[in-house]
């Protein structure tokens, strides 16, 4: 639990350039529109630069005041430095220490457990915790439908720890949980620059290794529907909650049709509407920052009211799931 923190700003960035998915197989499949793709030469960094000048605003702090920087994300500009050092430098966040985690698609909500239990154990303040991907590079051009499914982004926050006596309108963290099983780690492979095929070679580059491979197991009904389902049900014990007592569920926006079963699996199918926060349409699977991107949007949009209980849910590659619960 983690009643002394709180999300004191939010924001996120998409790139302007709009990629159409015309398929109407994959559009159904999926339920994916549209997607952003970033432009040339931009980089993660950049992408969680946007986002983060955005959340720190909203906090109404200076990058001086930023004790904390973890960076998530699969797609870092380089593998040294890591992004949060590269952001560090552009935010002129120079008392900050930085540092990234890799845990696939539930990266955010990895990033956050870690922020809020460092700051719960040091003199730090403020952490500001960035998901950002540029996925559009890592995608096989005939790898269908993977390559019409995944677009760019970022998503940031702004934790603060707060004082035993202090009171503010910020949300409140109150959880969150964590699982993996490194034994599905081959459901999905992003082998390009890794140590197991490095140097990069004109074969290893004709076997296509730097490009993002799913296996079709990791995007069946079940094994997403089991682990996001459990991750939920750990959330809301962990808080005394009942499904009745969440307003808004966002989910890493992996596939419209594993979203909506699992509304059916919690029992709020004929409330998914309204209680489920969906963009996918607009902006496809952006990884690690999909349930960044999310919160930000839902947040700025005031899709939540003071008292109101945020479910954040995701499930990744890794394996990887986990969840975390906000009090608005």
């Amino acid at each position: 639990m983690y009643g002394s923190i709180s999300l004191s700003g939010s924001g996120f960035y998409v790139p302007e350039q709009v990629i159409k998915n015309s398929e109407e197989k994959i559009i159904k499949l999926t339920g994916v529109l549209e997607r952003r793709k970033a432009e040339e030469g931009k980089t993660s960094s950049d992408l969680a630069f946007e986002a983060s000048k955005k959340a720190i605003s909203k906090a109404n702090i200076s990058p001086a005041e930023i004790d904390l920087i973890i960076g998530a994300t699969i797609t870092p500009d380089y593998h040294c430095p890591c992004m949060a050092n590269v952001l560090e430098a552009k935010l002129k966040a120079e008392n900050a220490i930085s540092f990234d985690i890799s845990a696939g698609c539930s990266g955010f909500i990895f990033a956050l457990d870690l922020a809020a239990k460092y700051l719960n154990m040091s003199n730090f303040t403020y952490a500001l915790v960035v998901a950002s991907e540029v996925m559009s590079r890592t995608l096989d051009p005939n790898d269908y439908p993977t390559a019409m499914v995944f677009g760019d982004g970022a998503g940031a926050v702004v934790l603060k720890k707060t004082a035993d006596r202090e009171t503010n309108s910020y949300p409140k963290l109150l959880s969150t949980y964590l699982a993996t099983d490194g034994n599905g780690g081959g459901y999905l492979l992003l082998p390009g620059g890794g140590s197991a095929v490095t140097p990069l070679s004109a074969k290893s580059i004709s076997l296509g290794r730097h490009y993002l491979r799913i296996k079709n197991s990791f995007f069946t009904i079940r094994p997403a529907i089991n682990h996001l389902y459990e991750a939920c049900k750990r959330a809301l014990e962990e808080n005394k909650l009942t499904i009745k007592d969440v307003s808004l569920i966002i989910p890493h926006q992996v596939n419209l049709r594993i979203l909506r079963e699992l509304a059916r699996r919690l029992g709020i199918d004929n409330e998914f509407e309204k209680k489920f926060y969906i963009n996918i349409d607009r902006y496809g699977n952006v990884s690690s920052a999909s349930v960044a991107i999310g919160l930000a949007e839902a947040l700025s949009e005031g899709r939540v009211k003071g008292g109101d209980i945020i479910l954040l849910v995701t499930y990744g590659g890794g394996l990887t799931w986990a969840s975390a619960v906000i009090r608005c």
